[in-house]
């Protein structure tokens, strides 16, 4: 496991962070500090999204949750009567992307039929047509954001959305003191995939947007 020791300025002592780490407290006098190894070790991040609310108000938000849930574990309690709570930075990959799509589907149009049997009563019954249909769909995708840390649940992370990518700042070290912040895990080829697999998701829906009718395949 790769680690990296780092020598705090205001006490002297070292302290060992995780692969991951880049920015946390000083273990011995608490002080914060970033890595300064973080434009060698790993991508510097281009932008930051600024933490929205402030640490006294996260930890009055944190008791107050607590305190509306049923059955809290005795450790959550503890925790939120000490303010135990501290921000952490997640790196995320953003992508921009121009697409063409071209598929071959059906499109269904439900229509009601009437049959009168020999006895006389009628029923109605709902019959699907379906008709073949080719389209092309031209989509752009701007700030498909992934989660380039494996520390945090995905479906954690996606709770979280959308984000208000209009507060980015460029970054710079100084908002990582007195924050807890990770290295980029994922790597950029993996991130890739995982925009991909949801533009194509968007990009499904376009196309069924677009063939319109009661059913599509």
């Amino acid at each position: 496991l790769e680690t990296l020791t780092v020598r705090c300025a205001s006490c002297g002592a070292q302290s060992t962070l995780d692969a991951a780490v880049v920015a946390d407290h000083c273990a011995f006098c608490g002080t914060a500090f970033v890595a300064t190894a973080l434009g060698t070790r790993s991508l510097r991040p281009h932008w930051l999204l600024p933490f929205r609310i402030g640490l006294e108000d996260a930890r009055r938000r944190f008791g107050a949750w607590v305190h509306s849930l049923w059955f809290a574990p005795n450790r959550l309690k503890k925790d939120a009567r000490a303010g135990d709570i501290q921000g952490m930075y997640v790196p995320y990959w953003t992508f921009d992307a121009a697409t063409t799509s071209r598929s071959t589907g059906e499109r269904g149009d439900d229509h009601q039929e009437t049959e009168t049997s020999r006895d006389g009563k009628t029923t109605t019954k709902t019959v699907t047509v379906w008709t073949r249909v080719r389209g092309t769909v031209d989509q752009p995708f701007d700030d498909v954001l992934v989660m380039a840390s494996r520390s945090l649940p995905e479906s954690h992370a996606d709770a979280l959305h959308p984000w208000d990518l209009e507060k980015l700042v460029p970054y710079r070290d100084e908002f990582l003191s007195g924050f807890r912040a990770e290295t980029y895990q994922v790597p950029l080829p993996e991130g890739y995939e995982k925009a991909k697999v949801r533009m194509a998701a968007a990009i499904r829906e376009t196309f069924a947007h677009d063939i319109g009718g009661d059913h599509q395949r």
